[in-house]
């Protein structure tokens, strides 16, 4: 929900990913915690998410040779919150948020590429009732990156976000642009 959490418990997801021969980044991202009940609040929190998750990926990129980063081969994957990151940037990359939303906010650090090759999420989509729904926000085209969308079916426990309400127009925007997006239906009752 962009309100709480830390990258520092994903030391074995990220070890996993890690030993099978990628480079792996657990990121963490600013935090707003009580965007629950305030759309504008809310959307600022998702701005702020994803816009740490881009400068993160533009210093990976920008540092690719010091860290072992094929540049041209980086990807996004994310669960709840960080899910919902990682398809917003599939859509945003360099494009960011229009002017609205991110007229208050710090601007962005780094300089550079931002988008990636591929993005993931489990328990989460692009449509958020509680800012009015977040996709209103963001500009789908052909080139935004290919996107797989792991999903509680019907119903994710945690976000109450459906495969009919939630999932399945999540993924025909993106199609409906051009862009690929691939979902995958979880076991009924677990937010993954």
């Amino acid at each position: 929900g962009f309100r709480c959490g830390d990258k520092k418990g994903k030391t074995a997801e990220t070890l996993s990913y890690a030993q099978a021969g990628y480079v792996a980044v657990a990121i963490n991202y600013r935090l707003t915690p009580a965007n629950a009940t305030d759309a504008a609040l809310r959307t600022a929190a998702q701005a702020m998410a994803t816009i740490d998750l881009q400068d993160a990926i533009r210093f990976l990129r920008a540092n690719a040779v010091t860290y072992g980063i094929d540049p041209n081969r980086i990807s996004t994957i994310g669960g709840s919150a960080g899910g919902g990151a990682s398809l917003i940037n599939a859509v945003t990359a360099n494009d960011g948020f229009p002017p609205e939303v991110t007229k208050d906010l710090p601007p962005a650090y780094a300089t550079g590429d931002a988008r990636v090759q591929a993005a993931i999420s489990s328990g989460a989509t692009l449509i958020d009732e509680q800012v009015n729904n977040t996709s209103s926000l963001l500009t789908f085209d052909s080139g935004d990156a290919p996107s797989l969308i792991l999903h509680a079916n019907p119903q994710d426990p945690a976000t109450g976000a459906t495969w009919s309400g939630n999932v399945l127009p999540t993924q025909a925007m993106f199609r409906n642009a051009g862009a690929v997006c691939e979902v995958v239906p979880t076991p009924a009752g677990v937010h993954v």
